[in-house]
């Protein structure tokens, strides 16, 4: 097995790492988003079953160009010459790199605004701010965790398109040092869905990227329907998991999804496959271009600091997009169309500049998404600190 020591970025009691890492069964990782400045005290006016009867929310609209798929591509380590697939427009076969619709995966989350709008004022970043999402109370940032990721595709995702993402809630559960949430986003698409911001001005604002339009701030919740019924074509389904560290003392709601918080251990054998690439150090400021993910605190050293970061990090969807760059190319001629799900869990944050270096093993084990023939399954680590950063995670890919 790989050596998984803490790391040095976090500071935090060894009582307290030891108790979020058994609670969560996640290594390492739920340990302290931000721990040393957030409060570890319940918040008043959580309402777990009311978050979850409020079921799907009225969507967020948002735009995908060729250009965003370049960048998207070339923040996940594509190399314009040689991946001209996904990184030059006019290449006869060029397409959307796969894990992409990733980056919509905050619609709907308790962090959609720290992540999409650019309007948002940094100081209200590092306090309590209104969420719009039901049944939660002020969310702190420090104490928010990105945990895990699932993703299925239905259809390919078109690199000029508009699509809806609408999002709920299904499981929210009292771990009492917080609470784990789980998310789910319907990816749809249709030749009538339009960004029109001047139409209906107070349904949508440009938080300057038009990629993503989010309700106002202070706009109430509204009901949605299930996109499954709409007149539109499902591409993709997204599951996320989050911690959220000192949200507790609430009642439990929702249904577990049984792809979320699920382990799944590499085999006991050395890997089949195994591909090694260094990050860049402004990694992050490419993939913020491209992905659409502003949060301050893979780019600003003073949210860093306030956090307790000795510097910024790198987003964990693009050490994500370099997993499953790799395990595509080893194991699926790169082939993006055989794709047919993925599922990982963040496992430590990656410094940029560090060396990323994915194992993969091939598997008889039954695929769970619709298409798909065959999994395998991946880990990334570190190579200058042996580190892992990614595990429990898989593939699923077509014959």
């Amino acid at each position: 097995m790989l050596a998984r020591s803490p790391s040095p970025l976090w500071r935090v009691s060894c009582r307290t790492y030891r108790q979020l890492a058994a609670v969560q069964r996640l290594p390492h990782t739920v340990t302290a988003f931000y721990s040393s400045s957030a409060s570890s005290s319940p918040w008043d006016g959580m309402d777990a079953q009311k978050a979850i009867n409020a079921g799907w929310d009225n969507g967020r609209v948002v735009r995908l160009t060729p250009r965003d798929c370049i960048l998207y591509a070339l923040g996940i380590g594509a190399e314009a010459q040689t991946d001209l697939k996904y990184t030059y427009e006019r290449c006869k076969d060029f397409t959307v790199f796969p894990s992409l619709p990733t980056i919509w995966s905050f619609c709907g989350s308790l962090l959609e605004r720290v992540v999409y709008d650019q309007s948002m004022p940094l100081d209200m970043i590092s306090q309590p701010y209104t969420t719009p999402i039901v049944g939660f109370p002020k969310i702190n940032t420090y104490n928010f965790l990105d945990a895990e990721r699932f993703i299925e595709l239905y259809q390919p995702i078109k690199p000029d398109g508009i699509f809806r993402v609408t999002s709920r809630h299904v499981n929210i559960i009292d771990k009492r040092v917080g609470c784990i949430v789980e998310t789910e986003h319907i990816v749809t698409t249709s030749d009538n869905l339009v960004i029109d911001l001047e139409s209906d001005p107070k349904s949508f604002y440009s938080p300057g990227d038009p990629r993503v339009c989010l309700p106002p701030e202070e706009a109430p919740a509204l009901p949605g329907k299930d996109p499954h019924q709409m007149d539109e074509k499902v591409v993709a389904r997204i599951l996320t998991g989050c911690f959220v560290k000192g949200l507790s003392g609430f009642d439990s709601a929702g249904t577990a999804t049984g792809l979320l918080g699920v382990k799944h251990p590499f085999p006991e054998r050395p890997p089949d496959y195994c591909m090694e690439q260094k990050t860049s150090f402004t990694q992050p400021a490419l993939y913020r271009l491209g992905s659409g993910d502003y949060n301050p605190l893979h780019i600003d050293n003073d949210i860093a600091a306030r956090g307790g970061l000795a510097k910024p990090i790198m987003h964990g969807l693009c050490t994500l997009g370099f997993a499953c760059r790799h395990v595509l190319s080893l194991s699926a001629g790169n082939e993006p169309t055989k794709c047919k799900a993925l599922k990982a869990r963040f496992a430590a944050p990656v410094p940029p500049g560090s060396t990323l270096v994915t194992e993969v093993w091939e598997s008889s084990d039954n695929p769970v998404s619709k298409g798909a023939s065959r999994r395998v399954y991946f880990s990334t680590r570190i190579k200058e600190s042996n580190k892992v950063v990614i595990n429990h995670a898989f593939m699923e890919f077509t014959s």
